[in-house]
């Protein structure tokens, strides 16, 4: 393993050097694609073919380069909310388009491998940062009935390539932990099952020997955040149909990383997990890697919240009790997915000591109470400003009303919207109801919660933090 990962450090540690710059977030669209891809296009390292058009008539097109024997398919993005493993694709694009270092490890994979590459098999689902395309059809449900365009042409690119090994690339719950732990399963794994009793043949056994040696280089990077997706045969998944025709496959999902809210530092994981198993590939490295390493691999579980408040002191009925409360956040999109906001909810109270949280706060000794609703009513949004708001959170106050919502389901204030129509609305502190509440101790107010973000009160509030509206 020592040569191996003296080969995958360089491609770690020369990232930079090859990421694609025009691209800084998750939501980019369709267009922006293309873009990237005109750059490229007139390059001979580089083979365009086109293969079809989505329902909107998005195009697609297969990219391919090298000249070796052995042919890999790599797709990514039939979910349109999965777009990390594409922004890599990007990079590696680049990666191979350089000539200025690393040729060795370049040469290796071109002069063994030909790759194909289908990204963003869902231009239009992409376009509105959903999962679905635009019939609202799981295109990874779609490989039996192959009643999907972009389905149809998934299959139809696999069955001309004719690929030895494929790479299923897709994002996966930032809420999966990397076992029974407080780790965020970061990348996850999987040699998906070719029947329903989850047999074993050489095809699938290549599959696990690959990523039983990711997962033995990726461990320096991201120790104990590596996990195995659940191999249960879905007959309508192109992974286990794949599996079954032949081509040996792999699934990458990228999951949760603390702080990569756009997934830049995942991204870069891709790039290095995809790169890695090419040379891996090339070098036929695989070959004597043991499927005990597949086996070493602990299973996604979910163990995590966004947030996990400790210890917090309740009052009910005269009676105190001591709970915890754990906080799940759910990405809403703006319009067109553009940009998204944040939607709460309370996933647990109680004992949540085999739970864990991105975030976590011990609030021994705090009382928890449900927010008010100031009594002023405010004509619009725009009467509200920062200084009132933060005057409101100090006093226990969470909601506000306002005569004039103006169609809004967010408010881009730490603070609640509520219409006339909803002005006797009560926050009750409940599992699945939205997170909204006051922290307090000794009769003073500490803390605040509005919309699940977890507010110090005594440090400046960050200007990201979104209310709801409640019309």
């Amino acid at each position: 393993m020592k040569n191996i990962q003296t080969i995958t450090d360089q491609i770690f540690e020369n990232y930079d050097s090859f990421k694609e710059k025009s691209i800084t977030h998750r939501r980019f669209k369709h267009s922006n694609m293309l873009k990237i891809l005109d750059k490229i296009k007139s390059n001979e390292k580089f083979n365009f073919e086109f293969v079809g058009k989505s329902v909107l008539g998005r195009e697609l097109n297969l990219i391919s380069t090298g000249k070796g024997k052995t042919k890999i398919f790599l797709w990514s993005q039939m979910h349109g909310n999965e777009s990390t493993a594409t922004m890599a694709l990007f990079d590696i694009f680049n990666f191979f388009l350089d000539t200025s270092s690393l040729n060795d490890i370049k040469e290796t994979i071109l002069n063994n491998l030909t790759l194909y590459f289908l990204p963003m098999v869902n231009p239009d689902g992409t376009e509105l940062f959903q999962r679905e395309n635009i019939y609202n059809i799981d295109i990874n449900r779609d490989a039996l009935a192959l009643q999907t365009p972009e389905g149809r042409i998934l299959m139809e690119s696999f069955k001309k390539i004719e690929p030895v090994f494929s790479f299923n690339l897709h994002d996966q719950s930032i809420l999966y932990s990397a076992g029974n732990t407080h780790n965020p399963s970061t990348i996850s794994f999987l040699a998906p099952a070719y029947d329903k009793e989850k047999s074993l043949n050489p095809t699938r056994e290549k599959s696990m020997r690959i990523i039983g040696a990711l997962y033995k280089v990726l461990s320096k990077y991201i120790p104990a955040c590596i996990a195995r997706y659940s191999d249960e045969f879905e007959p309508r998944a192109y992974g286990d149909i794949f599996q079954s025709m032949g081509s040996s496959t792999i699934l990458i999902e990228s999951g949760g990383s603390k702080n990569d809210t756009e997934k830049q530092f995942i991204r870069k994981l891709n790039f290095f997990a995809i790169l890695t198993a090419l040379f891996i590939i090339a070098d036929k490295y695989y070959e004597d890697i043991k499927l005990s390493l597949y086996e070493e691999i602990p299973y996604n579980e979910e163990k995590l919240f966004n947030t996990v408040l400790r210890n917090l002191t309740f009052k009910e009925n005269e009676q105190n009790f001591s709970a915890d409360i754990g906080i799940i956040m759910e990405e809403i999109n703006k319009t067109n997915g553009s940009g998204f906001y944040q939607k709460s909810e309370i996933g647990g109270i109680g004992d949540l000591s085999t739970f864990y949280g991105y975030e976590e706060y011990n609030l021994k000794g705090y009382e928890i109470v449900p927010g008010k609703t100031y009594s002023k009513k405010f004509k619009n949004i725009n009467e509200l400003s920062n200084t009132i708001v933060v005057n409101l959170l100090n006093q226990g106050y969470t909601n506000v009303v306002v005569e004039e919502t103006e169609g809004r389901d967010f408010s881009p204030l730490p603070i609640n919207i509520l219409s006339t129509r909803n002005e006797y609305k009560k926050n009750k502190i409940k599992t699945e109801n939205p997170a909204d509440f006051v922290i307090s101790k000794n009769g003073k107010i500490n803390f605040t919660v509005i919309n699940g973000f977890f507010i110090n009160l005594s440090k400046e509030i960050d200007t990201n933090i979104n209310g709801r509206v409640y019309h």
